[in-house]
């Protein structure tokens, strides 16, 4: 291993890569023992970028000045002084894995910093892997390319990029778990494509004039996408100790074969469902069995009679029943809200209280349904407490809690030491600690969320309406990363009714998805519509069939 520098130059060799800076920029980066290069040009763009509060973006400063600093044999600094801010790459190699290690910094007179960006462009050959949304897939001359800012963990569910060429692969990650928020940019720059990786300062960011903190590692792996895969999936095994996680989980977990999405409580489903699949093996995500109407009066979980005979009936076929939750929804018109109003979370941006007001078409009502920071003590107990007063109630052995992918930065300042990722976090740990038995999902699935959630829905491109080009920018990088530990399911587009259900189908698959329908009360008005007999179902029976097979 070497690291040289020659002027503004540092050339970088590890027993895996090869490695060359001008400055800032990252002008070359090649896998050692094929030859293949991913990045050959980066001077064209500038590789050290504040990204402030508004959106607005300062690159280089006029007159600044550029220097490079050989620290040791495996250490180097490039310290970019100007007037108005300074930035730096603290660079190393670590010699255990021969991983290229880059921390960028800045500080700055100007107030409102998010974020210190370090972007470099690659290669117009090369196929880019990113954990978005479940998994997404393109390449520079292609289709459904993700421009813009994708924000960590709600969006970008894994702190890490894949580059694949010549089924060699490039990963740049980071292996921190300070949950530092976190950021990817995607560029267009002539014919290639320009990655940007952000490490973004803690909300309020009024004041801040400084960000940081996080070093990203890359690597080069032979077997493609896989290989890189593996080394962030050992390396999350071993830091968040899931095996330790999963030992708990009853064994009906692993013997889940289709999954049924935003089910009423009327037992008309039940009959055909049992026909369709085996009840133990049949996840029920239950979403009006309250009370209250959806998604109003949280955190009140309150079984209504239609629900308890519900659950009843159902698990007394066999079904397993998971009624929906939501882990930060409070309505205003609950009692509660007065306790916990003073951690609304707010935008980190515009510092609006956060949350989703929808209109009730048949109540003719304006709802507010808040959102609570879940650092808070007495948020998480409240909600805790009601939900397991509602698990006894129904003697289920599951709970769906929603949006819990939704853990950005906000303009709180940490509540009780904690941001909302490290919020969320602790309040699943608090289940675990308070009710082991108790299995947990959510909606879509981070780094943060899956280490306690066995199951979760997953958005899917399309919604309502999948297309055959949908699946095309479909990659299955997340469920890859989190197999053996959290499997997605549907969330809509597999509607028995839909009239793109083979589409669903072809999508859910490209995510290694469980096979899912949709059981809205439509359905419950109209059981034929998931009779095992009709062509809508028989698609459905084929796609378990060949799930089992897999």
């Amino acid at each position: 291993m070497s690291l040289q520098v020659t002027n503004n130059r540092i050339s970088i060799e590890t027993p895996t890569l090869l490695a060359e800076f001008d400055g800032a920029h990252l002008v070359r980066l090649a896998d050692r023992s094929s030859g293949t290069e991913f990045i050959n040009d980066s001077e064209g763009i500038d590789p050290l970028e504040l990204y402030f509060r508004n959106a607005d973006v300062v690159g280089a400063e006029a007159g600044q000045t550029c220097r490079v600093q050989r620290v040791s044999d495996h250490v180097a600094r490039v310290i970019i002084e100007g007037e108005y801010s300074g930035r730096e790459l603290f660079i190393r190699i670590d010699a255990s894995t021969g991983d290229l290690c880059v921390r960028p910094s800045a500080e700055t007179v100007r107030h409102a910093l998010q974020a210190v960006r370090w972007k470099f462009t690659f290669d117009p050959d090369c196929t880019f892997v990113l954990p978005f949304r479940g998994g997404h897939v393109f390449r520079a001359d292609g289709p459904h390319l993700p421009q813009g800012r994708t924000m960590w963990p709600s969006d970008w569910n894994a702190q890490l990029a894949i580059i694949e060429r010549d089924d060699v692969a490039m990963m740049v990650h980071s292996e921190d778990t300070q949950s530092i928020f976190k950021a990817l940019t995607v560029t267009k720059e002539e014919d290639r494509v320009g990655l940007g990786f952000e490490s973004e300062a803690q909300g309020p960011l009024g004041e801040n004039r400084t960000a940081g903190g996080v070093e990203w590692r890359i690597n080069t792996y032979a077997h493609g996408w896989k290989g890189a895969a593996d080394r962030y999936r050992d390396w999350m095994e071993h830091a968040y100790s899931l095996e330790s996680k999963r030992r708990a989980r009853p064994d009906w977990v692993r013997d889940i074969t289709l999954a049924v999405s935003w089910a009423s409580s009327d037992q008309a489903i039940l009959e055909p469902l049992s026909r369709l699949n085996p009840p133990e093996q049949t996840l029920i995500h239950l979403d009006t069995w309250r009370s209250d109407p959806y998604d109003v009066n949280y955190p009140r979980y309150e079984p209504s009679e239609d629900g308890r005979a519900f659950a009843t009936t159902a698990r007394g076929m066999g079904f397993q029943i998971m009624p929906h939750y939501n882990y930060f929804g409070c309505c205003k018109t609950n009692p509660v809200y007065a306790k916990v109003r003073d951690w609304h979370a707010r935008d980190p941006v515009k510092g609006e209280p956060q949350g989703w007001f929808f209109y009730n078409d048949e109540q003719k009502i304006q709802y507010k349904m808040t959102y609570i920071h879940a650092g808070l003590a007495r948020w998480r107990r409240e909600l805790i407490d009601n939900i397991l007063l509602s698990r006894d109630a129904l003697q289920t052995p599951a709970a769906f809690l929603d949006q819990t992918y939704h853990t950005w930065n906000t303009d709180n300042p940490p509540v009780e030491s904690m941001t909302m990722a490290e919020g969320l976090h602790l309040l699943q740990e608090e289940f675990a600690w308070a009710a082991p038995d108790l299995v947990l999902a959510g909606e879509n699935l981070t780094e943060i969320s899956f280490q306690r959630q066995c199951f979760a829905q997953l958005h899917s491109p399309g919604w309502y309406h999948p297309q055959p080009e949908h699946a095309d920018m479909c990659h299955p990088i997340c469920s890859y990363l989190w197999k053996g530990h959290s499997r997605y399911f549907g969330y809509l587009g597999v509607e028995p009714e839909n009239p793109g259900l083979a589409n669903g189908i072809t999508i859910y698959r490209k995510f290694d998805a469980i096979p899912t329908i949709i059981c809205r009360k439509n359905v419950a008005d109209d059981p034929s519509l998931i009779d095992p007999e009709n062509d809508a179902m028989k698609l459905v029976r084929a796609w378990i069939e060949e799930e089992g097979k897999a």
